[in-house]
């Protein structure tokens, strides 16, 4: 199904280690649920191919980039942001200070990319575990 995408729609992930990035993104593309912990090294990139909402012929190539944290990796990071369209910012519910950490992930994301007009990249903030 991946050639017969329409458009590719680049998704980021980001959040601080250990959040569940991965197996977030892994249940959602391949249906599985991972229970070892595999460190994100730089970026990992993983796509789905899906039926554009509210359409009969029209799919989307959904790119998810997952982005290990910033503070491991600062200067590769930047170059990920290139192109975003949209962003998934994580947190684990059992970890306070991972939340505590939302912010500056928005702060980055802010920062370092926007739409076409200029504007703001739409993102969403997730709760795990």
């Amino acid at each position: 199904m991946d050639g017969l995408a329409d458009e590719v729609v680049k998704i980021l992930v980001i959040g601080d280690s250990t959040v569940g990035k991965s197996s977030f993104i892994d249940r959602f593309v391949n249906d599985e649920f991972i229970t070892r912990y595999k460190c994100t090294i730089g970026c990992d990139f993983t796509s789905k191919t899906v039926l554009r909402p509210g359409s009969w012929r029209s799919y989307l190539k959904l790119q998810f980039w997952d982005i290990a944290g910033q503070e491991r990796f600062p200067l590769l990071t930047r170059a990920y942001y290139r192109f975003v369209r949209g962003c998934i910012v994580m947190f684990d519910i059992t970890r306070p200070e991972t939340f505590q950490r939302v912010k500056l992930w928005k702060r980055s994301l802010d920062v370092n990319t926007q739409t076409e007009s200029g504007d703001k990249v739409p993102s969403i903030l997730v709760a795990n575990k």
